[in-house]
């Protein structure tokens, strides 16, 4: 098995991967390793106690009216985290292997991905109810509700020491990793109890430390008849008193870890029953070779493959299906017959489901490159579309891809816009117009510098904007009033004065030149649209 190493933590396993891609901590993760140069961390990083800091959040767009917020942590309180948990990742790692089969199961990444990524993907799931319906009738479909956000972070300790030990051995005195990391969970949001942050790699594979607590009780009434996937259940039965049974024991072992089923998505049904949804329609339709010049057969199977995805999307509107109709052309390495009619599908996805554009940009870009004289206006249009749309009811997702599109096409935004962004006061998306502006394709007039101004003060290096307070008066991107109050707060005087951002400004440039392999932009799926 993989070992799992504090760099690789920090610079893989911190900001969430729905992120736009400048958004890196590889800097700050290169400097874990310094003091084997004999360069010093400054003491927050590096006492007992790490110091409390609030969550800078970031909305993310799913599928129907459903969102979710992650969270972008602050430094500290993270290093002291992610330190703990490679500390004991032996311990994690095994208590986190369930009894009951998880498809979930989490495991140190291997190569460049994610720091700890799950074992199996989503695309594993039909072929995992096939196997276990074998010899079922009925089927008890669980699924906690608001699981992250309801996690008691000293149920983490229960979770790692064991309840009885980790209840009646407590108190300042008592030293053990569950306290460590309950303390650490804490003062990454303002030492709130209740819920842990979504997005980092390590709540990845805390939640599954304690959902394998719960599936022991699963395992001592001898249910093993299913699977989970992450906080999904799915087992099965012959008869439905057993399944009403299961449930009433599942119920007990969640409460006893101050979890709740959500009533909503649990349900106990007759079998048979659909094994996938509706997505294995279109991973059936066929997407045609290019064919000789003034062919048409591609565009064709093009038109018919977005027609159907556009009606499914109408069907079954809380299932992502134009993103991953985009995710199909992603993967179409021989080039389009009619670039223009791919870009205005694209476009015409990005504006009615904005999660499409981190792959659509990716497609757009390649037509771009093999074809520079392709109008931009429609790209323009999506992209005033889109902001208008989102950013008065503060979604940051697509506002900010929205903008990392005008970034890598190099497209002005107007006034209006500019001002819309401002006023949401969300650091991921305030950074990108910034860089925006400094680029010439967007103006700042006063109405934004006041927003702004509110997020960089030296209160917010441990508040929710900590990212723009530090990185945009680090960059010299903005000026605060009073002047740089960064080197009055040791943590992050360290970081600056070490050229230590967590905005890559060369990304956006690079978008339309030709990568050196141009395969790289294909990435695989594991069919989680």
């Amino acid at each position: 098995m993989a070992k799992l190493h504090l760099e690789t933590l920090l610079s893989n396993g911190w900001f969430p991967s729905e992120l736009p891609p400048p958004f890196s901590t590889k800097d700050f993760a290169l400097f874990t390793g310094l003091e084997f140069l004999g360069i010093k961390l400054p003491v927050e990083y590096t006492c007992k106690k790490p110091r409390d800091a609030a969550i800078c959040g970031y909305s993310l767009a799913r599928p129907g009216e459903l969102r979710r917020r992650l969270a972008i942590v602050n430094p500290v309180p993270y290093f002291h985290l992610s330190f703990a948990v490679v500390e004991n990742q032996d311990k994690l790692f095994s208590l986190a292997n369930s009894q009951l089969h998880c498809l979930s199961a989490p495991e140190a990444g291997h190569g460049g991905g994610r720091a700890i990524v799950r074992r199996s993907g989503l695309s594993e799931i039909p072929r995992e109810r096939a196997r276990s319906r074998v010899g079922g009738h009925f089927v008890l479909r669980a699924d906690i509700s608001n699981f992250y956000g309801s996690i008691y972070t000293h149920a983490v300790d229960w979770a790692i020491t064991g309840k009885t030990k980790a209840k009646t051995k407590h108190g300042p005195k008592v030293s053990r990793p569950g306290i460590t990391i309950d303390a650490c969970l804490q003062a990454l949001q303002l030492r709130q109890t209740r819920g842990i942050p979504i997005g980092p790699d390590t709540s990845l594979l805390l939640s599954h430390v304690m959902l394998a607590r719960v599936d022991e009780f699963l395992k001592k009434a001898k249910i093993l008849d299913g699977y989970r996937y992450m906080d999904d259940y799915e087992l099965f039965f012959n008869d439905k008193p057993s399944a009403e049974k299961a449930l009433a024991i599942l119920e007990n072992g969640l409460r006893d870890y101050e979890l709740d089923l959500n009533t909503h998505k649990t349900e106990i049904i007759e079998l048979p029953m659909r094994m996938d949804t509706p997505v294995l329609e279109l991973q059936g339709m066929e997407l045609r070779h290019p064919t000789t010049k003034g062919g048409r057969r591609q565009s064709a199977s093009i038109i018919r493959f977005f027609e159907r995805a556009f009606g499914l999307a109408k069907e079954y509107p809380n299932l992502p299906m134009l993103q991953y109709a985009v995710g199909r052309i992603h993967k179409v390495t021989e080039g389009f017959e009619d670039a223009e009619l791919v870009r205005d599908l694209i476009l015409q996805c990005a504006t009615i489901e904005p999660g499409v554009l981190p792959r659509g940009i990716d497609v757009l870009a390649r037509i771009y490159r093999e074809d520079p004289s392709i109008d931009k206006l429609p790209i323009a249009k999506m992209i005033d579309a889109v902001i208008r749309r989102h950013a008065p009811k503060g979604h940051s997702s697509e506002v900010a891809y929205a903008l990392w599109a005008a970034l890598g096409f190099e497209i002005d935004v107007s006034n209006p816009v500019v001002n819309m962004v401002a006023k949401m006061q969300c650091d991921i998306c305030a950074l990108l117009l910034l860089d925006l502006y400094r680029r010439g394709h967007a103006s700042i007039g006063n109405g934004a510098t006041r927003h702004f101004a509110k997020m960089a003060t030296r209160e917010q290096l441990f508040g929710p904007h900590w990212l723009f307070a530090y990185e945009a008066v680090a960059r010299g991107w903005f000026s605060p009033r009073g002047g740089n109050y960064i080197s009055k707060e040791r943590a992050f005087a360290f970081l600056e004065d070490n050229n230590i951002f967590f905005y890559d400004d060369s990304l956006a440039s690079s978008i339309l030149e030709k990568p050196e392999d141009e395969r790289l932009l294909l990435q695989e799926d594991d069919g989680e649209y």
